[in-house]
């Protein structure tokens, strides 16, 4: 096996420049943090983002070094033609930024580029045909099989949005995927594939030890904890993916067992119906709204014993951010999506996967879990072995030694 990338900064002849594009902002810190990989390896990067907020749907005036950001014509609604309209022209216009580079002489000697949009690897396609650069695919969700459409995955313009992506993989010289699932799913060969995990990077602990954010006023605290009740967290987006029913039957039945209560740290289109369902059900919650700041989160969730990671069945996923954060602050899981998730809670016990067949089964678990000491610690393990950013580099640098002309 050649040598790999060196990690003095030094860099490889013969490659240069390394262009890393994605098109949505909710990419952008997975993106950047391949761009710092690979600058500390001495490569000139340039990250081609868009100019709009997927989150605010808004446009930003955005200018920053090493940086070009494409227009994106704006949409308000995620699952609508105008999106996927917006995204294919965002793609189009990606390679005509990138040709228009090429004929002034600044040719990129590498693309990395994030998937989706399944636009972008057609685009990316035809680069590396036209003009022979290599391409790295970097795969963070699957569209459509992770959106809510099985009961049309088989309609002509469905198959064609999945081809899109699948029949132009083969350009890659490497494909990473966020979770093993995606290789699994996609069939890709180990030889030019990797599992690239998300991660997080820790912030030290400040001041303000006691400080405790407030609950929102527009929003009435539903019951009030008690000493010695099982403090759950949901923390996250609280959108149309999360299984509503699944986590206000499973709290009620934990509840019947045990007295709890739910903190809910998050913002999302469908935060009226989760909490009212909350209500409805007769889980005491308190919900707090959208909180960053990460010493914020840490004592929110430090009496808590659980975050909840709860999602319908249609969802195709096999890792969360909101995992990885739980898992930073050293909360077990509460979980229900499939492959990576699931091994890792039944292996290395850091939580417990929901037996929607049996919500009393998990619910005693949940009790019995609850006063495990030695849980903290193992979750913490599993957060600093795979969800850091010297584990990202690693498996970077690993998988770029095997990867022609790095």
């Amino acid at each position: 096996m050649k040598p790999c990338v060196p990690p003095d900064g030094r860099g490889v002849t013969g490659m240069k420049k390394i262009t890393v594009i994605t098109h949505s902002s909710t990419y952008e810190s997975r993106a950047e943090a391949a761009g710092e990989f690979f600058r500390s390896r001495g490569y000139e990067v340039t990250c081609i983002f868009s100019d709009f907020d997927h989150l605010r749907k808004k446009t930003r005036k955005r200018e920053e070094p090493g940086h070009v950001y494409v227009h994106m014509t704006p949409y308000t609604v995620n699952l609508s033609p105008k999106r996927l309209f917006s995204i294919r022209r965002f793609a189009l216009d990606v390679k005509k930024e990138i040709v228009g580079r090429i004929r002034t002489g600044e040719r990129p000697d590498l693309i990395y580029c994030m998937i989706p949009a399944n636009t972008l690897a057609q685009m990316m396609a035809e680069l590396h045909a036209e003009y022979g650069i290599p391409v790295l695919f970097d795969i963070i969700d699957l569209w459509p099989e992770s959106l809510p459409l099985k009961q049309i995955a088989s309609l002509p313009p469905v198959r064609h949005w999945r081809e899109l992506r699948d029949k132009n993989l083969s350009c890659a010289d490497m494909i990473f995927t966020e979770c093993g699932l995606y290789r699994e799913e996609l069939g890709l060969p180990e030889e030019k594939s990797r599992t690239l995990y998300w991660f997080k990077d820790m912030s030290p602990v400040s001041g303000n030890a006691e400080h405790i954010p407030e609950a929102p006023e527009k929003v009435m605290t539903a019951g009030k904890p008690d000493a010695g009740v099982m403090e759950i967290a949901y923390m996250g987006a609280i959108n149309n993916i999360i299984d509503m029913d699944t986590i206000t039957s499973l709290l009620s039945c934990a509840g019947r067992l045990r007295p709890l209560h739910l903190r809910v740290i998050g913002e999302g289109d469908h935060r009226e119906d989760f909490l009212g369902a909350l209500n409805r059900a007769g889980v005491p919650f308190t919900w707090y709204g959208a909180v960053y700041d990460e010493d914020e989160k840490r004592r929110l969730l430090a009496p808590c014993s659980f975050g909840l990671n709860i999602m319908k069945e249609s969802v195709h996923v096999g890792l969360t951010m909101k995992s990885i954060d739980y898992l930073s602050f050293g909360l077990p899981l509460i979980n229900s999506i499939g492959g990576d998730t699931r091994t890792l809670v039944e292996k290395e016990r850091i939580g417990i996967n929901v037996n929607r067949s049996d919500l009393h089964e998990t619910a005693e678990e949940m009790c019995r879990m609850a006063d495990d000491g030695g849980a903290e610690a193992r979750t913490q393990d599993v957060f600093s072995r795979y969800f850091t950013r010297d584990s990202f580099n690693r498996t970077l640098e690993e998988a770029l030694c095997r990867v022609d002309g790095l």
